[in-house]
């Protein structure tokens, strides 16, 4: 299957992804209101923040590890297994403490959907990653429409028996990535992928890619997270976390389709390396050509979007339109950034991809601090797109030296040479 072939099967099958979950959004934001919303929001980022330090980065090192050798795939289901059972008791034991010692008095009694939907989370990033690596792309796309499928109907039932609650929500999602980890884990057993066979495996490189790659997710989630946690300080409370969440969630499903082309990116780089340089350069393009017409689309059609929102969330959510707006340049450096990443990712990870995250953190940080207090949540937004250029500087820098390229290989001039077949480089 080509690049082109699989990318357009990704694209058809997780629209249909894409569209169950902007739905799910829509309705819970209208079901819930923006306070509701807001704790929705709250513990779901904070789910998310426990699996991805519970998940050990083993996930991001899939793609590196497995498609070189599709018979490591049994084994690294295996350890993905063990670990799982780690973090399962390790959120246990965190929420016997919470129970008693009261560590978190706002979770006091919400352990166990955030137990759920850490562990859905982990299983979910994970077990896709190793579909994926081992050629299962069917498999990879039919999960996560199955999933979205399922958290909605779930969704759609809470309403029904008039149970739409933050708690239910939340639990209504970790239904869903639960039930597209069963459809992955039933096709790779159906296929013999996970069969454990003992053969030697490179320790050191796997480490060195799981570590890597553990820092990237970790540093990345908060670069894109803990904004969540500062506007709920600094810039209304709940009410203001629901209204935000929206607009990032509207950001982040425009932004699936560059992360469908990374993950299809990933492997092709972790067995072509430098050979793949120049079809990263054209789909970095591609993905921010996407962006762009996104945004301007946005605003041609903003006074139609705007009564829309407002008539499928309600009139407290008006300010989410203006948000996205300021959250848009974002999403455009974001996109280019995310091919650049899957490739480095591909190499195994490199120093370049933790640190250019790190530096779009601390730029964050020092933004949100400096206009969530005078701009509220337009700050917010224009804090999130200025850390993404950042990150997105920075990781341009590391592609181009890992690669043996110049600044000029990013012009369609260039594209069009074809250049000779190199060995991979050990990475930076």
């Amino acid at each position: 299957m080509t690049f082109r072939h699989g990318l357009a099967i990704t694209s058809a099958t997780q629209a249909g992804a894409l569209l169950a979950s902007a739905v799910f959004v829509l309705l819970a934001s209208r079901w819930l209101g923006s306070e509701g919303k807001g704790i929705q929001a709250i513990l779901v980022s904070g789910g998310q923040l426990l699996a991805l330090v519970l998940g050990f980065g083993l996930g991001s090192s899939m793609p590196y590890i497995v498609s070189s050798d599709l018979r490591l795939a049994g084994l690294m289901a295996m350890r993905q297994g063990q670990l799982l059972v780690v973090a399962a008791f390790a959120l246990s034991v965190g929420a016997v403490l919470n129970r008693s010692v009261v560590l978190l008095p706002s979770l006091v009694g919400l352990e166990g959907v955030v137990i759920a939907f850490t562990i859905s989370t982990i299983a979910q990033t994970s077990y896709s990653s190793l579909a994926l690596a081992s050629g299962r792309l069917w498999t990879f796309n039919l999960a996560a429409l199955l999933g979205a499928l399922v958290s909605l109907a779930m969704l759609g039932l809470l309403q029904l028996i008039g149970g739409v609650t933050p708690e239910s929500v939340v639990w209504a999602q970790a239904l869903g990535l639960a039930a597209g980890v069963g459809y992955v884990l039933l096709d790779l057993w159906r296929h013999g992928l996970l069969r454990v066979i003992r053969i030697a495996v490179d320790v050191r490189n796997q480490v060195r890619a799981s570590v890597l790659g553990y820092a990237t997710a970790l540093l990345t989630f908060l670069m894109f997270r803990v904004d969540i946690f500062l506007v709920a300080a600094l810039a209304g409370g709940l009410g203001a976390v629901g209204i935000y969440s929206v607009a990032t969630a509207i950001a982040e499903l425009l932004l699936r389709v560059p992360h469908w082309a990374g993950y299809l990116l990933m492997p092709i780089v972790a067995k072509r390396g430098r050979d793949a340089r120049h079809q990263t350069v054209r789909l970095f393009w591609f993905s921010v050509a996407f962006a762009v017409v996104l945004f301007v689309l946005a605003v041609a059609f903003g006074g139609w979007l705007d009564t829309l929102v407002v008539a499928v969330v309600g009139t407290e959510f008006s300010p989410v339109l203006l948000v996205l707006y300021t959250i848009f340049p974002r999403i455009v450096f974001q996109s280019g950034a995310t091919i650049l990443v899957s490739n480095l990712g591909g190499w195994g990870y490199t120093l370049y991809n933790p640190g250019s995250i790190a530096i779009g953190l601390v730029t964050v940080v020092g933004f949100d601090l400096a206009l969530l207090p005078r701009l509220g949540l337009v700050g917010a937004g224009l804090a999130s797109s200025t850390a993404a250029l950042a990150m997105l500087l920075v990781i341009m820098v590391g592609f181009l030296r890992l690669n043996g390229l110049a600044l000029r290989a990013f012009f369609p001039a260039v594209l069009q040479r074809r250049s000779p077949s190199e060995e991979r480089p050990s990475a930076a």
